[in-house]
């Protein structure tokens, strides 16, 4: 019994399903699939939100039209993602420290990328599963100053939507010691992510938030997903001890439930029915465990 192995071959069979390519194995293809849901946005109806902030060059006003159209009837918006949003083993510093999603605003599809065509001004917002929250428009690209870590935008948060960010507040009053540091200029804070040094970030003097997006590793991977990848790992564990220390209670179980006795040898494997996981005694075809992360 190795419930592991098996959820590593659950989420294979899904990536090879999907046509997603990764070069990983065992659980370190965990990291690679949570990856790939936390970067993307699932299709669905969502309110659209501007901050008092936004302003959107002339430019790409059909585009954001477009996109926004999308927001609203919940039709599909992967193909303004960037590119690595489709990449398995690509991070994401923004969405994992700040919880801010980036999308192109192209009116047409690439033929050759497939994707919408890219642009200079690219749209900032937060995404949860009502809402989208447009934070503002940025350029980037050659020759501008790269928008990724202006902390401008969790101030913009702050400004109009703080109940979003609530939970990773830190206490008022807040100050860097020594009391003559200042708090990181955007180059820093760059240099700061960059390194996988988190940081909080300050919105006004004595206000601080420390990572809406979940934070990230000295490695550069999300914090959420190594967590929660760590919560399986020891679910499954305990899955396992559970049915070594309570065999006869299980075989007990399955031969009243089968009217037949049991073999002597018992095969159990986890398997996953709509969504759901259970520790399945193979022989039986009886699922005995509802397994629950």
């Amino acid at each position: 019994m190795d419930l592991c192995a098996d959820y590593s071959e659950l989420v294979q069979n899904w990536m090879r399903c999907h046509g997603v390519q990764s070069d990983k194995s065992g659980e370190d293809l965990w990291y690679d699939f949570f990856n790939l849901q936390k970067k993307s946005v699932k299709p669905q109806k969502r309110t659209v939100h501007y901050s008092k902030e936004f302003a959107c060059p002339p430019e790409v006003e059909s585009g954001l039209k477009l996109l926004t159209q999308k927001f609203e009837n919940g039709d599909d918006v992967s193909l303004h993602l960037s590119k690595d949003a489709e990449a398995p083993s690509e991070f994401d510093g923004l969405l994992y420290d700040w919880g801010i999603y980036h999308f192109h605003l192209g009116e047409a599809v690439d033929d050759k990328t497939g994707r919408i065509i890219r642009t200079g001004p690219i749209l900032f917002a937060k995404v949860d599963d009502e809402n989208v929250y447009y934070i503002n428009i940025y350029n980037h690209g050659k020759g501008v100053q790269q928008p990724w870590n202006r902390q401008e935008m969790l101030k913009i948060i702050h400004n109009n939507w703080p109940e979003t960010i609530r939970k990773w507040k830190l206490p008022d009053g807040i100050k860097l010691y020594p009391e003559n540091i200042s708090p990181p200029t955007d180059e820093q804070y760059a240099s700061l992510r960059r390194n996988g040094i988190s940081m909080f970030t300050f919105v006004d003097e004595g206000i601080a938030y420390f990572s809406p997006g979940g934070s990230y590793m000295s490695t550069g991977h999300s914090q959420e997903i190594v967590r929660h990848c760590q919560r399986i790992h020891n679910t499954l564990k305990l899955n396992e001890l559970y049915v070594r220390d309570n065999i006869t209670s299980l075989v007990i179980q399955i031969e009243k439930i089968t009217e037949k006795p049991v073999g002597r040898r018992l095969h159990f494997k986890l398997i996953e029915i709509d969504n759901v996981f259970y520790v399945t005694e193979l022989q039986s075809k009886i699922a005995l465990l509802k397994v629950e992360f």
